[in-house]
């Protein structure tokens, strides 16, 4: 177990450079200018591409995306986690074109994944056993899987912010410095604005993790801290996740259970698939399966890491722990092999415990576990079992390590050419080991470097995916009948902002006399001889508001389309019509807020106290 406090920068900034250059063949299908087709790609694309429009027009964060549905638009970042998008979206408006900025969000994800990997493993078993690790992680097949194959972005993401969760908690466990909860807020904040279904299945492991910190040094170390960073990266996303959970009832959630494909009964694994070689996809197929693998070779270094590093740090004479201070690094130290079995034991059962989480003998346990099927497929566990099979991977190094130190000023250091080589051989056989994986088995797709709205709804229209989404679960449950085209759609074609205000339903005589539109609001003054029921090309969804002459007015869904309707009076009218929070969402963003208040008073008490004295001082 490495000490941060004594290890220079310079080895590790060359090492982290290494980790980056050996993620060159995972990404080099990810660098040709063009998306690979994948299972969700287009949906990505289009979403990043509403989300443009939205930004350019001043809205930066909305729960309501009002430009997808044919500009009906519906509430998808209500309830799907924003982080990854925003990456995308990031990178298209910086210059780069939309397939560029989309690709480089897997390319990140997987040096991101080699990276985080390398530093956790660096901690526990030391800088070779990081590099092997990285490699491990980076060439994992479910990497393939979700940058080549199904395109699942915000799960890319997820993966590569696992590790580096676990090794600032663990730092901020033992350390209990302020950068250390700092960064453990902001990852594990990412993480659950970055994927949901992810963080649903994250959050079990780390607590586990810290359950298992705390078998190994008791009351002893910062917990308190720990605590805090947990506390603060939930109230800080809660005005994401609260009203996700609180509010699914409003929108046909259960569609993404609906088909046999998104059920979690159909879509389990047997141990010979999981345990497969990985070999080329068959695109000679129509609608070829998706092969869901471990990696035989992360599983075959993996036992060997397990055997051989247990059967080392169990031969060695280990010092107990004594009484000591949290602060004490040495106490700490005398900690490291128990912390090192620890490691060993932890990691192999939570590998074990995901891979049966994805095989049919887990049914009973999906049947009856709140939320857990909404995960829809147990074989994302397969990909959630790749940390720590990685981490056993690089713990192959541990024996070589600790061997090549004990050896050291005896003359004879033949552990010092072997532990430089080993990491090399190691790396190199995981890397050959992926290449039937490395490529992007459906070919490439061109896009437009620079779409659109008008192509999104192109896209609706050929695809028949209305809101640009497979199974249209974010449609709100008083939208009975799915729009086939809009009257918005003629409008998109101009450079004016979006009138949704129905003039169609306006009486004889009735004229608009202003109208002032926003993405998500509006603001109209009407005339009319005689009182009607104004239209709003918008569905309905909780925290939609209407005013007239600064009055509030009920809305009701229409009969069927669920879009927006209420009642205007005759005469000469004002009428307001705005996307806001409702009471539920304005409480949790005040929880988010005192969160964000909260942890910037503590990062930042110390120096406020400093400066305080030296002003009384003075």
């Amino acid at each position: 177990m490495s000490d941060p406090k004594r290890r220079r920068p310079g080895p590790a900034i060359a090492q982290t450079m290494v980790i980056i250059l050996l993620c060159g063949v995972a990404v080099i299908p990810l660098l040709r200018g063009d998306s690979p087709c994948t299972h969700d790609g287009g949906l990505h694309y289009y979403r990043v591409v509403a989300m443009r429009n939205s930004v350019e027009q001043g809205s930066l964060f909305s729960r309501w995306m009002p430009d997808v549905a044919f500009g009906y638009g519906f509430p998808f970042f209500n309830f799907r986690a924003p982080v990854s998008y925003y990456v995308a979206l990031g990178l298209h408006m910086a210059g780069l074109t939309l397939p560029w900025a989309l690709d480089l969000v897997y390319v990140l994800s997987i040096v991101g994944s080699a990276c985080g990997a390398y530093l956790l493993g660096r901690d526990l078993f030391g800088p070779a056993a990081g590099v092997v690790a990285a490699a491990a992680y980076a060439y994992a097949p479910y990497q393939f899987l979700n940058a080549l194959v199904r395109g699942n972005a915000p799960e890319s993401l997820a993966l590569a912010l696992f590790p580096f969760i676990l090794w600032a908690f663990r730092r901020l466990t033992i350390e209990g410095r302020r950068r250390w909860l700092a960064a453990s807020v902001g990852l594990l904040a990412t993480l659950y604005l970055g994927h949901n279904i992810s963080s649903l299945l994250f959050t079990p492991l780390l607590l586990a993790y810290l359950g298992a910190l705390w078998w190994v040094y008791g009351g002893r170390a910062h917990w308190r801290q720990a605590a805090l960073a947990f506390a603060l990266a939930l109230g800080l996303t809660s005005f994401f996740w609260f009203p996700a959970l609180a509010e699914r009832g409003y929108v046909q959630l259960y569609l993404t259970r609906a088909t046999r494909n998104n059920i979690y009964h159909y879509n389990f694994l047997g141990l010979a698939e999981i345990l497969a070689p990985p070999h080329p996809l068959d695109t000679s197929l129509m609608n070829p399966p998706l092969e869901i693998r471990l990696g035989l070779v992360q599983l075959v270094l993996a036992g060997l890491g397990l055997v051989s590093g247990l059967v080392f740090l169990l031969s060695r004479e280990t010092t107990g722990p004594g009484g000591f201070e949290p602060g004490d690094r040495s106490a700490f130290e005398d900690l490291g092999t128990r912390e090192q079995r620890m490691n060993l034991l932890f990691f192999a059962g939570s590998a074990a415990l995901f891979v049966f989480m994805s095989t049919p003998a887990s049914d009973w346990f999906w049947e009856y576990a709140p939320l857990l099927s909404f995960a829809q497929f147990p074989w994302r566990f397969v990909g959630r079992a790749s940390l720590p099979v990685a981490l056993l991977v690089g713990a192959t190094m541990l024996p070589l390590t600790q061997c090549e130190r004990l050896s050291r000023g005896t003359g004879l250091r033949p552990w010092g050419w072997l532990v430089q080589l080993a990491p090399a051989g190691l790396v190199s056989l995981l890397v050959l080991a992926a290449f039937p994986l490395a490529y992007a088995p459906a070919g490439y797709c061109p896009e437009k470097p620079y779409p659109r709205v008008e192509d999104v709804h192109r896209y609706e229209h050929a695809t028949r995916l209305v809101g640009v989404d497979p199974e249209g679960a974010y449609f709100p449950v008083w939208v009975e009948q799915r729009p086939t085209a809009s009257p918005l759609e003629a409008q998109y074609a101009g450079e004016e902002p979006i009138a949704r205000f129905d003039d169609r339903v306006l009486p004889e005589g009735a004229k608009i006399l202003a109208a002032d539109y926003g993405p998500t609001e509006a603001r109209i003054l009407v005339r009319s001889p005689e009182s009607f029921r104004a239209r709003y090309l918008s569905f309905y969804f909780p925290g939609w508001r209407a005013w007239v002459d600064g009055d509030p007015v009920e809305i009701t869904p229409s009969d069927s389309e669920g879009l927006i309707t209420f009642q205007v009076d005759a005469g000469e009218r004002e009428v307001t019509v705005r996307f806001g929070e409702t009471p539920l969402r304005r409480l949790v963003n005040a929880v988010s807020a005192l969160s964000l208040a909260a942890f910037l008073g503590y990062w930042s008490w110390p120096m406020a106290r400093r400066l305080g004295g030296r002003f009384f001082l003075c």
